[in-house]
């Protein structure tokens, strides 16, 4: 059990105040161990402030792919064009993280890919309101993109820096 321990970081005070669930978060670390690429960092930051944001205008699933559109290509497009030319599927590792943060919305989880590699990607995920974000928030791993999801199948593209 140690070794699965390991897979992921927390403080005492998180873990303590959510014992009874931490063999669930175990075995979703787990899971989305076994799908990430071989050599990717995967970890939970006890944290996730972006769920508790007073007065949080973009928590919800409307509100946010409203702004996203018009940030992306701005109100002209109509919002059934945005969704179908901006959604994507999550891959497997992807539904893994985001069942993670569905059912653990107080922590954010990272997953680091590709260190070995030329090209490589940071990932953080996180619930905020009635959908799971997945952002790439640095230029030089990934580039600043974030992508949104409330059925953890599909992603809806909603900014790109």
């Amino acid at each position: 059990m140690p070794d699965q321990l390991a897979l992921f970081t927390a403080s005492a005070s998180t873990l303590r105040d959510k014992a009874e669930s931490v063999p669930a978060l175990v075995d979703l670390l787990i899971d989305l161990k076994r799908k990430v690429p071989p050599g990717t960092n995967v970890r939970v930051h006890p944290d996730n402030r972006n769920n508790h944001i007073p007065n949080d205008q973009y928590n919800t699933w409307d509100a946010c792919i409203v702004a996203g559109r018009d940030y992306l290509v701005g109100n002209s497009m109509d919002l059934k064009e945005f969704l179908r030319k901006h959604t994507s599927a999550l891959n497997d590792w992807q539904q893994a993280a985001y069942l993670i943060a569905w059912y653990f919305p107080d922590v954010q989880v990272i997953v680091e890919t590709g260190h070995n590699r030329p090209k490589h990607y940071d990932w953080a995920i996180y619930c905020r309101g009635e959908y799971v974000n997945f952002s790439l928030p640095h230029q030089d791993a990934g580039g600043e993109r974030d992508y949104i999801s409330r059925d953890g199948r599909k992603r809806v593209l909603i900014n790109v820096d």
